[in-house]
């Protein structure tokens, strides 16, 4: 499994994390989740170094931002350059086994979710 693999079944779990169900499922979501976060707090924090190096710097020498998630680059041309580091970021693999777990499967989830823990989360009949 690769960080950014980690990533987005890390956003996954925590979209699962709010809804109620039966404890061991929950129990082994919160499970889960442990096992991702550091991958994907190791991976947020690497990215947060790139945007500092490429983003356009306001006078309080912040990145600026035009709207959640998406900031300015400080040089266009750098642009490639950017999305090279952070793909070659996701690309990391992880060193450790994250375990799969079996849970009830939930009454609704999305596509996107699905997809992220297609690899983790075998999910049974309720």
């Amino acid at each position: 499994m690769n960080l950014l693999e980690a990533v987005n079944a890390y956003m996954a779990v925590n979209t699962l994390m709010e809804r109620e169900m039966d404890f061991d499922s929950a129990y082994k979501l919160a499970g889960l989740k442990r096992e991702l976060e550091p991958h994907a707090m190791f991976y947020a924090g690497e990215e947060n170094k790139l945007v500092q190096k490429y983003a356009k710097k306001n006078e309080r020498g912040e990145p600026v931002f035009t709207k959640p998630g998406v900031f300015a680059f400080a040089d266009g041309a750098k642009s490639v350059e950017f999305e090279r580091a952070r793909g070659e970021l996701g690309a990391v693999e992880i060193s450790e086994e994250i375990h799969r777990i079996c849970v009830k499967r939930p009454e609704r989830i999305t596509p996107a979710a699905v997809e992220a823990l297609y690899d983790l989360v075998t999910f049974e009949e309720a």
